[in-house]
């Protein structure tokens, strides 16, 4: 929705077609078709539960969906990468930690999980504190207690 103008310049009506927001990692969009054989490392599988399990409506449905879909679109990006990448070659991820609702969402420690699951190394992991994060700006989520948020640079090495 960020790039709805600059999209429209290239001649693509995204209220016409959502095919490409669709499509995007990190979409808000449920597409129908999932996998169901979604195989994660154990802070993924934490988070889930973590979020199926939440008191807050919809979270058992359309946000951990979300969630689904997220990891899948992550597993796949990362199948390619590592079906693209020579022995030996180098991984570098700069990904921020977020939050569902008061569930810490600890992307930098999933990537790193799944790449390991993939067959990459983990050869540093520098954290970044993040001073201002768009869920600051949403009064809403101001009501979920949280704790700081990092935004990190994960380098890997494919075995």
């Amino acid at each position: 929705m960020a790039y709805t103008r600059e999209l429209a310049v290239l001649g693509i009506d995204i209220s016409r077609d959502r095919t490409l927001r669709s499509a995007l990692m990190g979409t808000t969009l449920i597409r129908k078709a999932e996998a169901a054989d979604l195989k994660l490392g154990p802070v993924a599988t934490s988070m889930l539960e973590a979020i199926s399990s939440h008191s807050s409506k919809a979270s058992s449905g359309y946000y951990r969906k979300q969630a689904i879909q997220y990891l899948n679109d992550l597993g796949q990006g990362l199948n390619e990468i590592t079906r693209v990448t020579r022995n030996g070659g180098f991984l570098h991820l700069v990904v921020q930690d977020s939050y569902y609702k008061d569930v810490p969402v600890r992307l930098a420690d999933i990537c790193v999980e799944e790449s390991e699951l993939r067959g990459w190394r983990l050869l540093r992991k520098d954290p970044y504190l993040v001073k201002r994060t768009l869920t600051s700006l949403n009064k809403a989520a101001r009501n979920y207690k949280k704790a700081d948020v990092s935004e990190t640079v994960v380098t890997l090495r494919k075995n």
